[in-house]
C-alpha cells in the first residue's frame, strides 16, 4: 500500500501545468517581484482593458507574462522542473459532469528563508541570521473558487537597529509576537489563510486572515501591509465595463495590551488575552479612461473591547457607504477615522505618475493645521527603452503627528494593529522621506537597489538607508531565489558614539529564500 502511495505522489509531482503563475491572495507580494510579475497589467494601454492596480491582494484575472519570467523548457528532468519552473507538488484534475467541465488544481510549496550575515554597528559586530520554515498551499476549483493557506515559523537574530525597534513594539515588525531565542534572537510565527469566491461576474468575496494594502506606491498613508495579519471579510464589486470598483472590508484588530479583567483574574500560568477592536474600510476606484484612475478611501478603527474584552459594535460599523460615517462622526470623535484620495496617471505606456493624500483630521497644538500625509511618485517600466529596467522615485511628507495623536480619551482606538501603524510608519514629529528604487532583470538574474533619505535640517542630522541586492531566481512561482545583499544605515554620520548614532549599521548577508511578502526593515 505504501509503495502504491509513493508511486502516486511521485507521479503527481511530475505533472506539468502550462498556466499562468500561481498568484498568492494572502498578502501583497515582494515589491520588486510584484512589479515584474504584473508588469503587463501596469503597462496595458488598451481602451478595452481596465485593471485597478491600487488594491492588494487581488485575484488577477489578466494573464501574466509567464514565459518572460519562468523561461519554461519542456526537456528538463524532474529535479530541474521542481526547482526552476513548477510548483513543488501539483495536482490537476479535470472531470466532465452533466456536460460541464470541472477543474480542480492543488499546489503545495515550501516557504524558506535561510539568511546569514554580519552586521557592524557602533559598539559591536553581530552575526545575524534568519531561519524560516513554512508551507503554502493553494486550491482552485473552476477558476471561481480559491482557498489559500500558509504557515511560517521563524528564528532570527537582527542587526541592532532592527532589534531596538522590535524590543519596543513586542512585534517583529508585522511578522508576529516574539519570544526570546537564545541571547539576542527572536522566535516568532505567522499563519495566514483566505477563501475567495467569485459569486458573479462582478462580485468577489474574500474571507481571510492576512494583510492588505491600498496604493500604487512603496509606502501608503491609507492602508499598508506593514502591520501583522488580521481576520477580515471583504467584498469587491465592479461595474459592467470594469471602470468602477468598490471594496468594503470588515476586520478585527488587536492592541498588544491585556484587558483590565484579564490582568486581575487571569489564572496563573496562562497567557493574557489582548484587547480587540473592530476595523472597517471602504475603497472606491474609478477609471474613466485608459490613462487615468481616481480613488477615495475611508478607514475606521472603532471602539475597542471593554475590561472583559467584550465588543460593543456600533451598527454603523456595517455601513458600506463611503464617507457617510465621516459625515456622521467627524474627525474628532471616538472612532479613529483615516480618509484620503489617490490617483494614477499613465503618461505613456511605460510611465506612471501616482499620488496620495490622507488625513486623520487631528489639529496641531495651535489648533490650526490638520494632520496630513502626501505622496507623489513616478514609475518607469522598461525605462529608456531598456527591457526590464524598472525605476521609481517617491516623495512622502507628513505633518501634525499623523496617526500618532494620543489626546483623545479613546487612545486604544489609534490607527494601529499589533503596535504597528496600519498606514505608513510615521514618527511623533513631522517628517519627510525621499525614496529612489531601481531594478533590472535579465532572464533569471535580478539586481535591485533602494536608497532612502529622511531629510533634516542638514545632511549630517538626516537619516539614510541604502540596500543593494543581487539575486538569481530559481522558482518564479514562489520567487525562490539565492541572493547576496548589503545594507548601509546612517553610515554617513560622523558621530561615533552610541548615544550620538545608535543606528549606524553596515550589514552584509546571503540568503536562500522564497520571497513572497514584504518585510520593512528600511526605517
Amino acid at each position: 500500500m505504501l509503495k502504491k502511495i509513493s508511486i502516486l505522489i511521485f507521479t503527481t509531482c511530475l505533472i506539468y501545468t502550462n498556466q499562468a503563475l500561481s498568484q498568492s491572495i494572502l498578502f501583497p507580494q515582494d515589491y520588486f517581484f510584484e512589479q515584474y510579475k504584473n508588469q503587463k497589467n501596469y503597462t496595458t494601454f488598451s481602451k478595452d482593458t481596465f485593471y485597478h492596480t491600487s488594491i492588494f491582494p487581488v485575484v488577477n484575472e489578466n494573464s501574466l507574462s509567464y514565459d518572460s519570467i519562468n523561461y519554461y523548457e519542456s526537456d528538463r528532468n524532474w529535479i530541474e522542473r521542481k526547482f526552476l519552473q513548477d510548483n513543488f507538488i501539483t495536482l490537476n484534475k479535470r472531470d466532465t459532469l452533466a456536460g460541464e467541465i470541472n477543474d480542480f488544481k492543488l499546489t503545495i510549496d515550501p516557504i524558506l528563508n535561510l539568511n546569514g550575515g554580519v552586521a557592524r554597528s557602533i559598539n559591536e559586530i553581530r552575526a545575524t541570521y534568519t531561519n524560516t520554515r513554512g508551507v503554502i498551499a493553494n486550491l482552485q476549483i473552476n477558476k471561481r473558487f480559491k482557498i489559500e493557506t500558509a504557515f511560517i515559523e521563524n528564528q532570527s537574530v537582527f542587526p541592532l537597529y532592527i532589534s531596538t525597534q522590535v524590543n519596543s513594539s513586542l512585534d517583529v515588525l508585522g511578522q508576529g509576537r516574539w519570544k526570546t531565542f537564545k541571547k539576542k534572537g527572536y522566535d516568532y510565527a505567522m499563519s495566514s489563510g483566505v477563501v475567495w469566491w467569485q459569486a458573479s461576474k462582478n462580485v468577489e468575496l474574500y474571507l481571510g486572515h492576512g494583510k492588505q494594502k491600498i496604493g500604487n506606491g512603496y509606502r501608503s498613508f491609507l492602508l499598508s501591509d506593514q502591520a501583522f495579519n488580521y481576520p477580515y471579510a471583504r467584498v469587491d464589486i465592479t461595474s459592467h465595463k470594469l471602470k468602477l470598483k468598490y471594496t468594503a472590508t470588515y476586520a478585527v484588530l488587536m492592541n498588544l495590551k491585556p484587558t483590565v479583567d484579564n490582568i486581575t483574574n487571569r489564572p496563573p500560568g496562562t497567557e493574557a488575552l489582548i484587547q480587540k477592536k473592530p476595523f472597517s474600510y471602504q475603497y472606491l476606484s474609478y477609471q474613466p479612461s485608459k490613462y487615468f484612475s481616481f480613488a477615495l478611501f475611508q478607514g475606521i478603527v472603532w471602539k475597542p473591547g471593554d475590561e472583559k474584552n467584550k465588543l460593543d459594535v456600533s451598527p454603523n460599523y456595517f455601513n458600506p457607504i463611503i464617507f457617510s460615517n465621516l459625515a456622521t462622526y467627524g474627525f474628532n470623535s471616538t472612532p479613529e477615522i483615516n480618509a484620503g484620495i489617490e490617483s494614477n496617471l499613465k503618461i505613456t505606456k511605460n510611465t506612471q505618475l501616482y499620488c496620495q493624500l490622507a488625513s486623520d483630521g487631528k489639529l496641531d497644538t495651535n489648533k490650526r493645521n490638520r494632520s496630513f500625509g502626501l505622496q507623489i511618485g513616478l514609475k518607469l517600466f522598461n525605462a529608456f527603452t531598456l527591457k526590464n529596467l524598472f525605476l521609481q522615485a517617491e516623495y512622502n511628507v507628513y505633518g501634525g503627528k499623523l496617526h500618532q495623536n494620543t489626546n483623545l480619551s479613546g487612545t486604544p482606538n489609534l490607527y494601529t494593529h499589533y503596535s504597528q501603524n496600519l498606514a505608513y510608519r510615521t514618527t511623533l514629529a513631522d517628517g519627510k522621506e525621499i525614496i529612489g528604487m531601481a531594478a533590472y532583470k535579465y532572464k533569471r538574474f535580478l539586481i535591485t537597489a533602494k536608497a532612502i533619505v529622511f531629510p533634516k535640517d542638514n545632511f549630517e542630522n538626516s537619516s539614510t538607508f541604502a540596500e543593494g541586492k543581487f539575486s538569481f531566481i530559481l522558482q518564479p512561482k514562489t520567487n525562490m531565489n539565492v541572493s547576496a545583499g548589503c545594507v548601509l544605515k546612517d553610515v554617513h554620520k560622523k558621530t561615533n558614539t552610541l548615544a550620538g548614532n545608535p543606528n549606524r549599521t553596515q550589514w552584509i548577508y546571503l540568503s536562500f529564500a522564497t520571497s513572497l511578502f514584504n518585510s520593512y526593515y528600511d526605517f
